[in-house]
């Protein structure tokens, strides 16, 4: 009989993943620790997802099937109603539909969580290509080292060029005190900072998570307007590592991490019309409207604006500063010129970035 209060939680959104989702749950029952629990959240999948969770959950009592009502689309949504108020272990961990792991993955990060009293454990992380493995490269420690241990800001600053992985064994009484944000698809990235922020320390261990890289069907891969919230999450970390003081630097970088994106995704609705219904390209276009005009009304990010005078940040600031019709107006410049280098390049017939 599964434990009334495993040690472990792990928590997988499932949508139409009935391709992928028996070769998970497969790995997770061949793990070496066995005092753990699984939630799966069934958000409304129109395949044989339903059917293949059921079926697992009647032959393994500590696999947990859950429904949303109706489909929320993005893996936070699911989460923080369905999900954490059901958590029953000490520790939280998260896996995708299609994500694999060594035998020993939960087993090392438990060990290592009860020997440190560490509030975070980081796995060996592969960024896994099940189809070319050639492509496979991984994330250990800190460059090879799987004794450092972080400070809760050290792990903040790495994780925003992702030096360390998002992907933790976490202490649920960490991730039950903060508020669980649902305000896009890439809400879980920044709450991946939150907690990293409030963690008591960072450590490693061995053990390997596979995160699947070529699952075309992956929301966070395929074409679509909610991948159009990534510039707002760069925002919304500007935001807050301006709260909490990090380095004036820092902060500017992630500032104009959002603008670029922002200018790229404008571009890429423009040069992509066919690609979305009117309907989808309209919410694609309120995103860009939303986050443009939260930066813009943000005295504190319009004043760091206003210092970038190097010739490499000018033309992005400039396009931000002068209303949202010049800032479209730059985007069709831009794409214009994006289409004539294609155009030339074709003609040529070299790649782009081919010597003459």
């Amino acid at each position: 009989m599964p434990s009334e209060n495993p040690q472990i939680s792990v928590v997988i959104p499932v949508y139409n993943g009935g391709q992928f989702i028996a070769r998970t749950l497969d790995a997770l029952r061949q793990q070496t620790f066995a005092d753990f629990e699984v939630l799966c959240v069934n958000d409304c999948s129109t395949d044989d997802s339903g059917a293949v969770l059921q079926q697992y959950a009647q032959n393994d009592p500590r696999i947990r099937v859950f429904t949303t009502p109706t489909n929320q689309g993005i893996p936070s949504k699911v989460i923080k109603p369905y999900a954490l108020p059901n958590l029953r272990g000490e520790y939280y961990v998260y896996s995708s539909q299609d994500d694999l792991f060594s035998p020993d993955w939960l087993e090392k990060m438990w060990h290592k969580a009860r020997e440190t009293g560490a509030d975070a454990v980081l796995p060996k992380l592969v960024f896994a290509h099940a189809h070319n493995p050639a492509k496979n490269h991984s994330l250990v420690g800190i460059n090879g080292n799987l004794d450092v241990v972080l400070t809760n800001r050290e792990a903040v600053i790495l994780s925003l060029d992702w030096l360390i992985s998002g992907n933790a064994l976490w202490k649920v009484s960490l991730v039950k005190r903060l508020d669980y944000p649902d305000f896009g698809l890439y809400a879980d990235e920044y709450f991946v900072r939150e907690l990293f922020f409030h963690a008591n320390k960072v450590v490693f261990c061995e053990g390997t998570f596979y995160y699947s890289q070529d699952n075309p069907a992956s929301i966070a891969r395929k074409p679509g307007y909610k991948r159009f919230d990534s510039p707002y999450n760069h925002y919304k970390l500007f935001e807050f590592l301006k709260q909490h003081d990090f380095a004036p630097d820092i902060c500017a970088q992630e500032l104009m991490r959002a603008i670029r994106d922002l200018l790229q995704k404008k571009q890429e609705l423009i040069l992509n019309q066919t690609r979305y219904s009117s309907e989808h390209r309209q919410e694609a276009e309120n995103r860009i409207q939303k986050c443009y005009a939260t930066i813009t009304q943000n005295e504190a990010a319009v004043s760091l604006l206003k210092q970038k005078t190097r010739f490499k940040h000018a033309p992005k600031v400039f396009a931000m500063t002068h209303g949202y019709r010049f800032f479209c107006a730059c985007c069709q410049w831009l794409a214009q010129l994006r289409r004539i280098r294609r155009w030339i390049s074709c003609r040529s017939g070299k790649p782009r970035g081919t010597p003459a």
